[in-house]
């Protein structure tokens, strides 16, 4: 059966950007419809033995129950009568203050969403336990990364105001790739970037490691680079590079590079390779990421040094939310209302109507009430503490806590000024990876059970 789950695993966060990063209703509810029967038949596989619990539930439990509180939360405000229905969303033809939440609809939407979510870190959590799957799926990442970072830089250099055959609606001149906002792309580019990166700091270990010694070891190692397999690697990091500048995303640009020094930092405190190394990684990545600006970089250094929040619109989006949130600070408006909510309270500061409030952390207290979007907040960072930890208790395979570790901070930070997170495509792929970063925190002599053996390295 593993066999099946895990290529079937790969599919769905590798093509899961292909559709408009999962944004229509059918592509989300297909993910969810595909994921809900790969971990059906991986409990299936489970119960009847052929498929062993490689993390057990007591690893994460915390962090599992605070994830199913919150969904089971959504479930409860789609499904509960209003004791005290908000005033201002009472007074509308929106709700007749039948639940708690202002559209059942889009909440049990929400939820479904996020039991996807919770599926693809379930399956990666158990199937990456064994080093080489946890290997193939970050080489998989990095590969789609490189594939959508591809398109994206094709269809900008030709100057197509389309995705795939579909008219740009937003963020027309900008590479989007298959995604229909530049900065969730640029999210997702992170991400992939990231994969990339930590796959040629290894690549580049390897090559030195297999080089010969002696006095012209230096120039030996120079020839493994360039004609080696890393040169693979460092194509991959500069396509993604300079697709990532050409959203000119500022906030997901410098999200990844937080990201990458996260990740670069984790390499050096885990001891994966040599401090010398590591430094010539940096410095690689650094000339790279100055190529990138040099070629494509013009729009993102003027939006750089023009940044004014005000001006457009984010702390008037943000004061909106926040009147919602003050009027239901407990239980929220339901999960997945903000579309419906922000109109309700849209005044003349807001002249144009907005779907998403530009702060995941701010949008998700307001549907779901502070303390629920607390406990999900503190679920998600409990996983990425788990991965801080396993930077420093594995050795050989610290490289994966290490990229789950640097995917949270890089996802965490953007969140804060934008919705990317929001994204299916997103979601998933985040999921996947911090699944297998928490599914290798541990050290392989410390037995889960039948798949000890399998997971060794």
């Amino acid at each position: 059966m593993a066999r099946v789950v895990f290529p079937g695993l790969l599919a769905v966060v590798v093509l899961s950007p292909l559709p408009f990063g999962s944004t229509l209703p059918w592509a989300w509810s297909l993910l969810s419809a595909v994921l809900g029967g790969l971990l059906v038949l991986w409990g299936a596989g489970a119960v009847s033995g052929r498929l062993p619990v490689a993390v057990p539930l007591r690893r994460v439990w915390p962090a599992a129950v605070a994830f199913l509180a919150v969904v089971g939360w959504a479930v409860v405000q789609a499904a509960v009568p209003a004791a005290a229905p908000v005033p201002a969303l009472v007074a509308t033809d929106v709700t007749g203050g039948a639940a708690l939440s202002l559209n059942p609809f889009d909440t049990h939407t929400a939820a479904m969403r996020l039991l996807a979510y919770g599926a693809t870190f379930w399956l990666a959590l158990q199937v990456c336990r064994d080093r080489t799957r946890a290997r193939q799926a970050v080489l998989a990442i990095a590969a789609a990364g490189v594939a959508y970072a591809v398109y994206g830089i094709v269809s900008h250099s030709f100057g197509s105001e389309q995705i795939l055959w579909f008219d740009k609606t937003l963020n027309r001149g900008q590479l989007t790739s298959t995604f229909v906002v530049r900065n969730s792309y640029a999210t997702y580019a992170g991400l992939g970037l990231l994969c990339a990166a930590a796959v040629l700091v290894l690549g580049v270990a390897r090559e030195i490691d297999d080089a010969a010694a002696g006095p012209r070891r230096g120039r030996t190692v120079a020839l493994h680079l360039l004609t080696g397999r890393s040169r693979f690697y460092m194509a991959a990091v500069a396509a993604i590079s300079i697709a990532l500048v050409l959203t000119a995303s500022r906030a997901g640009i410098l999200a990844t590079g937080l990201g990458l020094a996260v990740l670069l930092a984790g390499l050096v405190a885990a001891g994966v390779a040599r401090r010398g190394l590591l430094l010539a990684a940096a410095l690689l990545c650094a000339a790279i990421a100055v190529y990138a600006l040099s070629i494509s970089g013009e729009e993102f250094l003027g939006r750089l040094v023009q940044v004014d929040i005000a001006r457009e619109g984010r702390l008037d989006i943000y004061g909106v939310t926040a009147a919602a949130l003050s009027d239901a600070p407990w239980t929220g408006t339901g999960h997945g209302t903000f579309a419906e909510v922000f109109h309700v309270y849209q005044d003349d500061r807001v002249p144009r109507f907005y779907t998403r409030a530009h702060s995941t952390y701010l949008e998700t207290a307001m549907e779901l009430g502070l303390p629920a979007a607390a406990v999900l907040a503190l679920a998600v960072a409990g996983l990425g503490a788990l991965c801080v930890a396993g930077v420093f208790r594995r050795r050989r395979d610290a490289v994966y806590p290490c990229v789950g570790a640097a995917a949270t901070v890089l996802v965490g930070t953007h969140a804060a000024v934008d919705y990317s997170l929001q994204i299916p495509a997103v979601s998933i792929t985040y999921a996947a990876l911090l699944g297998l970063a928490t599914a290798q925190a541990w050290r392989s002599d410390i037995g889960d059970g039948p798949n000890a053996a399998a997971a060794s390295p």
